[in-house]
């Protein structure tokens, strides 16, 4: 039986940052803009750190391409890392340069998640390009420094195709050459690794002039098309074992949560009934608030503070439900998963498609 938890763990790496947008010099007018170049440099420290240079080109094709293109935004978490804009401007079709100025930029609190409370760290930087019309083209430099790792020690990143006519896209990223990288890289070129002076370069390449239009309601096209998955993980009972890690809970046994289910199951004959009851008491009681500060996007709090505060994301609630569940002898496990349409996993672990978290009985 399995008793999904209630709503949704951070998602870093599919909605964090600017990730490969598209470009074609032949590209048709019904694609609303394109990429005619992008590399993407992440230069990775051994503790997980990292800094990201990307430079990109994108072309403006119509006036729908206008709406997607006139506004760039970068993910961060201003605790953890910290975005610099190096050169940002505009070229109109009669080749006129138009600069972004300093108060074109501005750092914008992200959308809240399900229309719930949030209290987070995580912001976008917004670049907001001056003089955007059909045959303009954007053109922006920045730099990503992460100063903190998500998960110490480790890096992952997540590149899904943005749909649109894509050139020159290249990602490469730097290591220490005793922390191998492993990728699945659906539908990108994988150049050989080059190690020199103690790291190694991996470099991967894209190149896509069409993409077919997508069904309406149909699933993710990255669980079917073209995708690239890095991680330092080498499986996926690594990656799960460093969430138990920084999961664990030295207060999970807390007088109040023991209490608190002993008292809710008093009357229950059967296991099956008393992980209801818990559950629709964690169902009924803990709201949804997610509280993204620090590493707590992928680190859930104590079950005595949730308890106290009755209120949590996903893996807030896993924890709770889990501490309540031990309480009273039911066995469970976190299990982090894919919400939404993603059916397939990478073959490579790494947060970005793994997004939420549900308790297993």
């Amino acid at each position: 039986m399995r008793l999904a938890s209630l709503v949704c763990l951070a998602s870093l790496g599919w909605l964090a940052g600017i990730h490969a947008a598209s470009a074609s010099i032949a590209a048709k007018l019904d694609d609303p803009y394109t990429n005619e170049g992008e590399t993407q440099t992440f230069t990775v420290n051994a503790d997980g750190s990292f800094s990201k240079l990307d430079s990109m080109t994108l072309r403006v094709n119509n006036e729908a391409g206008v709406a997607r293109v006139a506004q760039q935004y970068v993910w961060f978490n201003r605790n953890m890392a910290d975005v610099q804009i190096i050169e940002a401007y505009t070229t109109t079709a009669d080749g006129v340069r138009h600069d972004v100025q300093p108060e074109q930029i501005r750092d914008v609190q992200e959308a809240r998640s399900f229309d719930a409370p949030m209290f987070q760290d995580i912001q976008e930087k917004m670049i907001v390009f001056p003089a955007v019309e059909p045959g303009s083209r954007v053109h922006l430099t920045y730099r990503k420094t992460q100063k903190q790792p998500i998960v110490p020690g480790e890096f992952s990143d997540f590149t899904p195709p943005d749909l649109a006519p894509t050139h020159n896209f290249h990602l490469i990223y730097d290591l220490p050459a005793d922390k191998p990288l492993y990728a699945d890289a659906r539908g990108f070129t994988t150049l050989q690794p080059v190690t020199h002076n103690g790291r190694t370069r991996y470099e991967y390449r894209y190149d896509k002039a069409h993409f077919s239009r997508l069904e309406r309601g149909s699933i993710a096209y990255v669980s079917y098309g073209d995708r690239l998955m890095v991680s330092t993980f080498p499986d996926y009972a690594a990656f799960a074992a460093s969430y138990k890690a920084s999961a664990a809970d030295p207060n999970a046994h807390d007088a109040a949560v023991t209490r608190l289910a002993q008292n809710l199951t008093a009357h229950d004959r059967t296991p099956h009934d008393k992980a209801k009851t818990l559950y629709d008491w964690v169902r009924r009681n803990v709201r949804y608030v997610a509280i993204y500060v620090g590493r707590g996007s992928v680190v859930p709090h104590s079950a005595s503070e949730i308890l106290a505060n009755r209120y949590g994301d996903c893996k807030d609630h896993v924890a709770l439900y889990g501490a309540l569940l031990d309480a009273v002898g039911v066995r469970n496990e976190p299990v982090l998963i894919s919400s939404g349409s993603i059916y397939t996993l990478p073959s490579v672990p790494g947060y970005g498609v793994i997004n939420h978290a549900i308790t297993w009985l």
